[in-house]
């Protein structure tokens, strides 16, 4: 008899590692069914996949804070249609809470390494090697790395390097980007050269974003401008789909998480926090440029690297590679390797509770 699975999602965050999920389940010959709350499954998270994909919204008056109030007659909490259930975001802490009455199986999503109270019936489940060591036992590691099937290498030229995420200026060094770029243009780069590709939210000007998500994109521009870079680099004017935005990705030579061991609000990616950046990138084909400890402790050994925060030489070195086809077939062979041993864990977890 097949499995069925309820994957329940009550943020607004995290739709990338979605279609990873569903690629686990169809390995398995699984029923997974997304439990999203309603503006994500808008942006359609499961857009690309090579196959159909049950998606069931849900309501509630504030999405933003969705435990807040009843969730109501919702599928995934009727026991009996479920072998088990998926929490795509175990914080905060009211997401897991609100699972408590559920008596199945529950894997939760770790985004932030950290200890959990136990329960007998909730495996942890972490995105990167790295983040195992910090959280309570038992573990489980998958790794978000499918998007949907691999586009062919793009074109030549330009070179473009996507820089995944919404545009928040504590979470990576756009400083070291600027510097970089200046550095590039005064040895005489042009955007005929390189393109960096900043896919993500920029200046949240939707109404579901106003007052919620503290947006830079207005002062990253005018950064850009003030050092002469801004016709480098491309912004999207409003949010993209999910499917717009793994596209953005799929035709990116590379991709560089701005992820480093001197800028302070990096640490917590280094020791133990999954960055989506990273997952997405390789997800898509997209080389990554990675800091040197950061491709250390998320165990890739693909692409460009550079020390400290010289993102200058990480981007020499990619605009020097010459081989973006090899590359992007190394990265597809590692990406493929991962995803089996994630599909094995998954197996081995279900044989274990079910």
């Amino acid at each position: 008899m097949s499995l069925r699975g309820a994957y329940v999602e009550l943020n607004f965050f995290h739709g990338e590692i979605q279609p990873t999920f569903w690629w686990l389940a169809r390995q398995l010959g699984i029923e997974l069914d997304f439990h999203l709350l309603r503006p994500n499954a808008m942006l359609e998270p499961l857009a690309l996949l090579p196959g159909p994909a049950r998606i069931v919204p849900i309501d509630v008056a504030d999405p933003h804070h969705p435990c807040a109030e009843p969730f109501g007659d919702v599928e995934f909490l009727d026991p009996e249609r479920y072998d088990f259930v998926i929490l795509g975001t175990a914080e905060p802490c009211d997401r897991p809470d609100s699972l408590r009455d559920l008596d199945l199986p529950q894997l939760h999503i770790m985004h932030s390494a950290r200890a959990t109270r136990a329960d007998p019936r909730v495996t942890r489940c972490v995105l990167a090697p790295h983040a195992m060591a910090p959280v309570d036992p038992p573990v489980l590691l998958i790794e978000p790395l499918y998007l949907g099937e691999v586009a062919a290498s793009p074109g030549e030229h330009p070179m473009v390097v996507s820089v995944p995420g919404n545009i928040q200026l504590h979470r990576r060094n756009y400083g070291a980007l600027i510097r970089a770029l200046v550095v590039l243009r005064d040895e005489g780069v042009t955007p005929d050269d390189v393109v960096v590709r900043l896919v993500g939210r920029a200046f949240g000007g939707e109404p579901h974003l106003q007052g919620r998500m503290h947006l830079a994109g207005p002062r990253l521009l005018e950064a850009l401008e003030t050092a002469g870079v801004r016709e480098f680099v491309e912004m999207y004017p409003s949010e993209l789909s999910y499917g717009e935005l793994y596209e953005a990705l799929a035709s990116s030579h590379f991709v560089l998480p701005l992820i480093d061991d001197c800028f302070i609000p990096s640490r917590p990616y280094l020791e133990g926090k999954h960055t989506g950046s990273l997952g997405v990138g390789i997800g898509a084909g997209a080389v990554p440029i990675l800091n040197e400890r950061h491709a250390r402790a998320a165990g890739v050994d693909v692409g460009p690297r550079y020390r400290l925060d010289d993102v200058v030489s990480g981007l020499r070195a990619a605009l020097n590679s010459g081989d973006h086809v090899g590359e992007r077939a190394a990265l597809v062979a590692l990406r493929e390797q991962r995803l089996s041993a994630s599909a094995q864990s998954f197996a081995d977890w279900l044989e274990l509770v079910t």
